[in-house]
């Protein structure tokens, strides 16, 4: 079989042409610039021939074109904008979906063709009188819904067939069901996009308010209850079990780095059973018995669990350092929690009261608790070495209600 081919710009001599027919050649394809040219050019008919698709833009250098027909074709496909650029089209035969608005559109003829989607008619034609769906073969989908809803309220003209006479032709189980009973055999999804876009603006909205929630709920009962159970040990995390044995040392000695050479010249040599043969001490402190490397909230934590007594020494640089400020707290919320004396504090060096009261969980401690005070006259020093090594080795419950006025300071 012989096909009739155009080559571009196969018509730029006709400049003056106002009627170009191309009818019942056997053209099967036409490019994009086979019409440059002919700019006076105002009926086109490209009818029965074999044509499958149109390019994007093939018109687009027919500014004055009024009538084209293309039906009785083998068009499938319409490239992009593929009718852009005809302002004054009245009439147009055998074309439809995905087409640029054509505001003067009179006349739609779509008979024998194998375009299967109206997709875009509604929009792109807005003074349309006329329109001739012939053996139109529709494929029932819901993109064809727009098209529908149309087709309800629309005053165009339908000859013959008329509406009734619509039916779908694609998919197979649907075939032969009347245009106009269609949405009420199928009902079309709203769009997916549109519903998981509001659907994730609703979790959002409902994680960021119980976040919120639960975060108020935490501050209000912290504030009711500041030894509440809850709150301390959802900020302090999974506690470890102490070994079967018994904790692992026999005090956990917390202290500023800065204040670390008078603590091992006072107190570790004298205490610590690692540092002299005479001691009886097992002692942990940051600086040996930490684990590198690991959370050093961590770190705290498994020391003040793994001794029997923590023992805070509170120096001007201890109330500066927020690890120490925090390893007493942790200590002083095990306290409250198990109802045992796990902490011993021992004030250091000239700290004036009201730096003291300036923490709160020092400031309860020195309320209810009694304390150590390193002495200042040195023949006091050995009777406070027995009285600090009677606390670690001791290991007793506390009340739960003590007197406020019980000052119980130990000056030696």
């Amino acid at each position: 079989m012989l096909y009739i081919y155009f080559a571009i710009a196969v018509f730029s001599p006709l400049r003056e042409v106002q009627d170009i027919t191309i009818a019942q050649n056997k053209t099967n394809k036409i490019d994009r610039g086979v019409f440059f040219g002919p700019e006076n050019l105002q009926r086109l008919n490209l009818s029965h021939n074999l044509i499958g698709e149109i390019y994007s833009y093939t018109f687009e250098n027919l500014p004055n074109i009024l009538e084209l027909d293309s039906s009785y074709n083998h068009i499938g496909a319409l490239g992009y904008q593929a009718f852009t650029g005809l302002p004054h089209l009245q009439k147009t035969l055998g074309t439809d979906g995905y087409l640029a608005p054509l505001p003067n559109i009179q006349l739609l003829r779509l008979a024998d063709n194998k375009i299967t989607s109206l997709e875009g008619l509604a929009a792109a034609f807005h003074s349309l009188s006329w329109i001739i769906l012939y053996r139109k073969r529709f494929h029932c989908d819901c993109g064809l819904e727009d098209f529908l809803t149309w087709l309800n309220g629309t005053k165009v003209t339908f000859p013959d067939p008329g509406v009734d006479e619509f039916s779908c032709d694609f998919p197979s189980n649907l075939h032969g069901v009347s245009l106009l009973n269609y949405s009420t055999v199928i009902s079309c999804e709203e769009d997916d996009e549109g519903l998981v876009q509001e659907l994730r603006l609703s979790l959002f909205v409902v994680c960021s308010a119980l976040i919120v929630l639960i975060i108020v709920g935490m501050i209000v009962l912290d504030s009711v209850d500041p030894s509440s159970k809850f709150t301390k040990r959802i900020l302090e995390g999974p506690r470890k079990n102490p070994p079967a044995d018994g904790p692992r040392y026999n005090a956990y000695l917390c202290f500023s780095n800065n204040d670390y050479k008078w603590v091992e010249t006072a107190l570790l040599k004298r205490l610590d059973s690692q540092l002299a043969e005479r001691n009886i001490l097992r002692c942990c402190f940051e600086a040996r018995d930490f684990i590198p490397g690991e959370d050093h909230l961590s770190n705290i934590r498994d020391a003040t669990f793994g001794s029997r007594q923590t023992v805070c020494i509170v120096s001007k640089e201890f109330l500066k350092d927020g690890w120490c400020l925090e390893a007493f707290t942790l200590a002083q919320s095990r306290m409250l929690e198990e109802h045992r004396d796990f902490l011993i504090m021992v004030i250091v060096g000239k700290v004036p009261h009201y730096r003291l009261m300036k923490c709160e969980a020092i400031r309860t401690f020195v309320q209810k608790r009694e304390y150590l005070q390193w002495p200042e006259d040195t023949q006091d020093i050995e009777w406070f070495y027995e009285k600090l090594m009677s606390k670690i080795l001791k290991h007793r419950k506390i009340k739960k209600n003590i007197a406020k006025d019980n000052k119980g300071d130990i000056t030696l």
